[in-house]
């Protein structure tokens, strides 16, 4: 039975053959044998519908009937021959017993869903189903963000009309993007199409603004690298000092009892012991800030530290340009040993390390390693600080 219907189809292996009207000799690269591999079912399909572009006008593709007798003849292998033999008795029967034309689009339509319900692969249908849904844009590469989604979204199976389908896209922007589509398209794009359109069309300008150097870093929520290293160094809840301004943490006050005096609600910074000796004053004509004695780095307030670090200020002297460990008016304001101040002589201000010096201070921390280990293995504060300190980076 297999041998007669082979007889009107161009065989595989022999597709230089060419028989009755409308009929020419197969071209192009075939596909490959099918096995019955699951994993390679949607391969096989892909290969075959290329083979079918490249011969569209030939009979065997014209005719379903001819097409399903085609495809069969690249099925070969244990896992796939009972199917397969199965396949060319229903087929036959379609023509001869049900009297189904071989012309009939059902055909191959029939023969194609019995494929596919067969040899699916569910696992990786199931794989692209939670890559898409937890698909997020990745920096600024909204290109590969669109054709990863475009290629999952095929993958399993959604209509891109759909609206869930758009606010999944929607979901995955990186947010800054996201509020700038919304902030600047009044109604804002309803089709997928116009959301990637648009997308495209915001990422070019962040970019052109980067390049002239008008692009202001974000001041609201943490940047990516400061979420990578907060996550490193076990953070779980950071916040930039802009949301901790904006959201203090309250303070408990002790509930009043009978006889009881509740407790003066006094500044933190105001009860803490300063060291021995504070030094002798500001110096370069820089101002203490918010009116400290002369030569005490007073502490920040959560607002202050916020607008520092969004000004890329110091936290000292409040000066753009440099941070606080490199303020001039810091080296010049260290405390005074005893002994100096009995002899009556000062020190010197510190003097500006040089490159090598930079570069030998680094190794003996370990380098980037050293550092790491230093900052992991510190206190909170001390983590939460130099997590402000990434923004600059």
């Amino acid at each position: 039975m297999s041998e007669h219907i082979g007889a009107t189809v161009t065989a595989p292996n022999d597709a230089n053959r060419a028989n009755g009207h409308n009929n020419r000799a197969l071209s192009g690269v075939p596909p490959p044998m099918f096995n019955g591999d699951r994993d390679k079912s949607e391969t096989f399909l892909d290969k075959f519908t290329s083979y079918e572009l490249v011969n569209g006008d030939s009979r065997q593709f014209t005719t379903p009937f001819l097409k399903v007798a085609l495809c069969l003849s690249y099925f070969n292998g244990p896992k796939v021959d009972a199917w397969a033999r199965h396949q060319w008795s229903w087929l036959k029967d379609q023509r001869d017993v049900y009297g189904v034309s071989i012309t009939s689009p059902q055909l191959w339509i029939d023969f194609e869903t019995a494929f596919k319900n067969v040899f699916t692969d569910q696992d990786t249908k199931l794989a692209a189903y939670q890559q898409l849904h937890s698909l997020k844009m990745q920096g600024s590469d909204i290109d590969s963000y669109i054709a990863d989604f475009d290629c999952l979204t095929s993958e399993v199976g959604y209509n891109t009309t759909d609206i869930g389908v758009v606010m999944m896209f929607r979901e995955g922007l990186q947010p800054s993007l996201l509020q700038e589509i919304l902030l600047h398209n009044v109604p804002a794009p309803t089709q997928l199409s116009q959301w990637k359109t648009k997308a495209r069309e915001w990422q070019t300008v962040y970019k052109e603004l980067r390049n002239v150097g008008l692009h202001r870093p974000s001041t609201g929520g943490p940047t990516d690298l400061q979420k990578k290293w907060a996550s490193r160094l076990g953070l779980k809840s950071y916040q930039t000092p802009t949301q901790r301004a904006a959201n203090p943490t309250p303070r408990y006050v002790p509930p009043q009892s009978n006889g009881q005096v509740v407790p003066m609600d006094v500044d933190a910074g105001a009860t803490e012991r300063p060291p021995p000796y504070q030094g002798r004053g500001q110096r370069n004509g820089l101002e203490s800030p918010r009116g400290a004695a002369l030569g005490r780095f007073t502490k920040l307030t959560e607002a202050e530290r916020a607008d520092l670090v969004a000004k890329k200020a110091c936290f000292r002297c409040r000066q753009p340009g440099h941070m606080s460990r490199d303020c001039a008016g810091h080296q010049q304001t260290n405390p005074i040993p005893e002994n100096a101040r009995a002899g009556g002589s000062t020190p010197s201000a510190t003097p500006k390390m040089s490159e090598s010096d930079k570069r030998t201070r680094y190794n003996e921390l370990g380098g980037l390693e050293g550092i790491y280990n230093l900052v992991k293995d510190g206190p909170e504060e001390d983590k939460e600080k130099f997590m402000d300190m990434v923004q600059d980076f």
